[in-house]
């Protein structure tokens, strides 16, 4: 009975969820339990600088709400509610002065110091003061008080560096200092650094992780000398970089190296053979390869035929040889006011040709999952809707809300018939899902969703779930073979022949002409830039850059009648950078090829090394502190950026949802991770705290320095209608921010 038990489908379902469940709370309590100690240390700073300068402090709560638990000298442990006893009665019971209590929400904290909220009224002038009590805060110089209110930012930033030493002498992972890619025409590539370069020092400070060489330009004045690694040898000379002044981004132009261990797959168009995560490509098309741009290249350039990939499986034995189709990745023919995935993926379109949509991802245990659909299925009926657009299959979802609702897909060449339930949170309004990925297009057979309006493919009116056979008496019998003949035949008109039911039609199409055609561009090729501009303006703050097809689009259609010079680089991991001329036309601003890439089916991780201190633990300390600095400057850098550019702070910045939500997933990665991430929201806090905002410490600060260098405090009036201004601030931006967490999971 009991093997049988064992065996048992539904049994072995509920346990597999309730471990699930009990993974998810553990690490849901880790995650709580760093944050409230993150605060407790801050309250802590607080806490020990006021009764250090003699300030008699209430209460130290750890949490919010009501009272639970607590303890004050002479009174013992206690439960629940408390009176607030006054001085005269905490002397004549003989208990100390501070209440030391754990409270409802474990998310927070604070310390109650006397005078805080002690506000008299004169009687006579109505004139509102705080109490003289000489133990309370306000009685205090203001040089103590400046010590109590930066104390909470002091500690955080010292538990900062005691985490990431803790991290550091156990040892972490982190991205080292390798050059996986440059930009061209950037610092780095004029002072001549090389994709597989290794800085080792820069202005001869040792360098451990890629990010020292992020941070390094931000606190240059107008050079870094590079020490470097290439091939195994160091270079005889540093190499200089120079910073360009007056840029917005101080970046040098480089990017981290990638590894060739396979991160995640998913199965498309019903390719059921993909590598596993942690196996290795060792060699692509018969080449020996390092970094996964230099898959992503093969692929890139690949033009929609298959790719030779020699693998290492992680769990051992022989290398296996794979031939695998790329992804076709197609961006945006203009940028869409409404940026909702439903309406970005209907812009994304072959000549006006909408493919059907493919699932690339299936969330585990969400409705999809349970229902059978599989990473590879093609949608072929969402509903009501045969051979649906995306943003049909979000709007059939909300009409389905918590019903049954039959869907049709394509797997491995058959027809399958399914039954799923959208599911729309308990609370909330987010809209209903079924926890399916499907933003990449359809490779296999070339169905048509949609022709969509003011495009050349308009003409043609073919009918929804129309089948493409043949181009100018070509046969084509995939995605790929029909982009191959629109590339060829660009600047003339082609016959379409297609297919409905059992019926064979003709049409004609237009193929334009554009900058790739006309001036030979490789297929991977990168505008830089056209009559010497980079980007366009989207509006009165923000910039869209090159090489982005839109952009190019936009540059051109403002040129249209002259001839332009182009600078472009054909080969995306070479240096090298060609100029060429273009007459423009009105028929030919559309760089339509540069919208179709074709793109790697596997992700990669990122090339991590082992960072420690070897347990040594004052190397350790000065490692802690080192990346504590760090992070303080990009996070005073980015403040600094988000105010010049005018964008909204918020943009950059993650409310409860967010950090919760990032958490989560790192605490599913290991301790050492989750120690990493609480260090680095320890720093992020400190500075935050230190903003001239009334209600944070450095609001606190600015009415104290004001106190000083006026020789007497602003009015409590003026106090507290800024403190409530001030909160409101506060409250607005963490109900934004929550708002901004909640769309970027919709």
């Amino acid at each position: 009975m009991a093997e049988w038990s064992l065996m048992n489908p539904g049994l072995l379902a509920i346990t597999e969820t309730a471990l699930a469940w009990a993974e998810t709370i553990w690490t849901a309590a880790k995650v709580i339990i760093g944050f409230s100690f993150i605060i407790f240390v801050h309250e802590m700073g607080h806490f020990l600088a006021a009764k250090w300068v003699g300030i008699r402090v209430d209460r130290f709560a750890v949490g919010f709400g009501p009272r639970m638990l607590g303890w004050r000298r002479g009174e013992g442990l206690t439960f629940g509610a408390r009176p607030n006893y006054s001085a005269s009665e905490l002397v004549e019971r003989n208990f100390g002065e501070t209440d030391y209590c754990f409270r409802a929400l474990p998310l927070g904290g604070y310390v109650k110091m006397l005078g805080e909220d002690d506000i008299l009224v004169d009687e006579k002038t109505g004139e509102m003061k705080l109490g003289n009590d000489p133990r309370a805060f306000p009685s205090r110089p203001v040089g103590q008080r400046l010590i109590v209110a930066s104390a909470g930012v002091v500690f955080n930033l010292l538990f900062a560096a005691l985490l990431l030493m803790c991290v550091f002498l156990v040892g972490t992972k982190a991205t080292p200092p390798i050059v996986g890619g440059v930009e061209p025409d950037s610092p780095a590539s004029r002072a001549g650094l090389l994709p597989g370069d290794r800085i080792i020092a820069i202005d001869g400070n040792s360098t451990d992780t890629f990010n020292e060489l992020l941070i390094a330009p931000i606190l240059a004045d107008d050079a870094l000398r590079l020490r470097v690694k290439r091939d195994g040898q160091i270079l005889d000379q540093e190499l200089v970089v120079q910073i360009e002044a007056g840029t917005k981004d101080r970046s040098i132009g480089v990017f981290p190296a990638r590894s060739t261990i396979v991160d995640r797959t998913g199965k498309l168009d019903g390719e059921a053979n993909l590598p596993q995560p942690d196996d290795r490509v060792t060699h692509v098309n018969d080449a020996e390869v390092t970094d996964g741009a230099q898959i992503d290249r093969t692929f890139a350039m690949s033009a929609g035929r298959p790719v030779r990939l020699r693998i290492q499986p992680a769990l051992g034995g022989a290398p296996v040889e794979y031939a695998l189709a790329p992804t076709i990745l197609i961006s945006p023919a203009s940028q869409p006011q409404d940026l909702k995935p439903d309406a970005v993926i209907s812009y994304r379109h072959v000549l006006g040709l909408l493919p059907r949509r493919v699932v690339t991802f299936v969330n585990e245990n969400d409705p999809a999952d349970r229902a059978g659909i599989r990473p590879g299925d093609v949608i072929a009926a969402w509903g009501p809707i045969a051979n649906p657009r995306f943003a049909e299959v979000v709007a059939v979802n909300q009409e389905f809300a918590n019903r049954k609702l039959r869907v049709s897909v394509d797997r491995a060449g058959q027809r399958v018939d399914i039954d799923v339930t959208p599911k729309r949170p308990m609370f909330g309004s987010s809209p209903a899902k079924v926890g399916a990925i499907m933003v990449l297009p359809e490779t296999g057979r070339p169905i048509i969703a949609d022709t969509l309006p003011d495009t050349p493919a308009a003409e043609m009116k073919l009918p929804r779930g129309a089948l493409i056979i043949a181009v100018d008496g070509q046969p084509v019998a995939d995605w790929f073979d029909v982009i191959r003949v629109f590339e060829a035949a660009a600047g003339r008109v082609v016959r379409v022949t297609y297919r409905v039911g059992e019926q064979d039609a003709t049409a004609s199409l237009r193929v334009p002409s554009s900058i790739v055609n006309e001036l030979g561009l490789p297929r991977a090729a990168r505008i830089l830039s056209i009559d010497g501009e980079k980007s366009i303006k989207r509006d009165q703050k923000r910039e869209d850059q090159l090489p982005s097809p839109d952009v190019v689009r936009r540059l051109l259609a403002e040129r249209v009648g002259k001839t332009v010079v182009v600078r472009y680089q054909p080969d995306p991991l070479a240096q090298d950078v060609r100029t060429g001329e273009f007459a423009v036309r009105d028929d030919n601003i559309d760089p339509w090829q540069l919208r179709i890439e074709f793109g790697s089916p596997i992700a990669f991780q990122s090339r991590k090394e082992p960072l420690t201190a070897n347990g040594n633990p004052f190397k350790a300390m000065y490692m802690g502190v080192e990346v504590t600095y760090d992070v303080v400057v990009t996070v005073l850098y980015s403040m600094k950026q988000s105010a010049k550019s005018g964008s909204a702070m918020t943009e950059n910045v993650s409310g409860p949802v967010g950090i919760i939500g990032m958490a989560m997933e790192i605490a599913r990665t290991g301790f050492s991770d989750l120690l990493f991430f609480l260090a680095f929201l320890s720093a992020n806090l400190a500075v935050f705290n230190l903003l001239p905002i009334p209600i944070m410490d450095g609001g606190l600060i600015m009415f104290l320095l004001i106190e000083k260098i006026k020789g007497k405090p602003l009015s409590l009036k003026t106090q507290m209608i800024s403190t409530i201004v001030g909160l409101a601030v506060i409250l607005l931006m963490v109900v934004v921010v929550t708002i901004q967490d909640v769309a970027k999971l919709l």
